[in-house]
This record gives structure tokens, C-alpha cells and sequence, in this order.
């Protein structure tokens, strides 16, 4: 049986997304991918399900076009044993940042 969001308590639909929108200016995958040094676990926000993590997203991410395509790949050792599943979510283009989720995956 599914859940509606804004019936699940303690928390609205609402309130959740204004707080994680809040959280999410500083803790944002632009952020994370700013310093190959950072580590992942840092820029988590946990969500209404018990076990389910994210990583925002950010407009300001076009600004990391020029990266290392295996930079990426280098921070996700950091999560291992704090997750069954990384599920990697990208934009339909072919740039270095596709090439970035490409690669981690692999």
C-alpha cells in the first residue's frame, strides 16, 4: 500500500519540502562536487523515509561542466556501508557531468 506524502507524520508535504529546499542551499551535489576532498556522507539530507538519503541537486551544477569525468567515481568509496543502493540521476545531454554519472556507475 503507497503513502501519501502528506499523510505521513510528523512531518507535511509542505513543511518537509521548505525545510529540505532551506538545507539543501549548502548541501547540494554542486557543493559536494566543489572539492574532490569531500566527502559524500557530508551532503546527505535524509527524507520521510526511514533509510532513503538524497543529495540535491543544484541550478548553479552547469558551473562544474569542465570537471574530471571520474571525479565523481573517486567520491563514492565514501558511501560504502552506509548504503545498499546509490541510484545516480542525470540530466538527458552528453556533457562531463553525464560522463561523471556514467562513469561512478560503472
Amino acid at each position: 500500500m503507497m503513502q501519501r506524502l502528506q499523510d505521513t507524520p510528523p512531518f507535511r508535504a509542505g513543511r518537509f519540502i521548505d525545510e529540505t529546499m532551506r538545507v539543501s542551499r549548502n548541501k547540494n551535489i554542486k557543493a559536494a562536487l566543489g572539492d574532490e576532498g569531500n566527502d559524500l556522507c557530508g551532503f546527505t539530507l535524509g527524507t520521510i523515509r526511514e533509510g532513503v538519503d538524497i543529495i540535491a541537486s543544484s541550478r548553479e551544477l552547469s558551473d562544474l561542466r569542465a570537471i574530471n569525468e571520474k571525479w565523481l567515481k573517486n567520491m563514492i568509496p565514501a558511501l560504502n556501508g552506509g548504503y545498499d543502493f546509490v541510484v545516480i540521476d542525470s540530466q538527458p545531454s552528453y556533457d562531463k557531468l553525464t560522463l561523471n554519472t556514467i562513469n561512478a556507475g560503472t
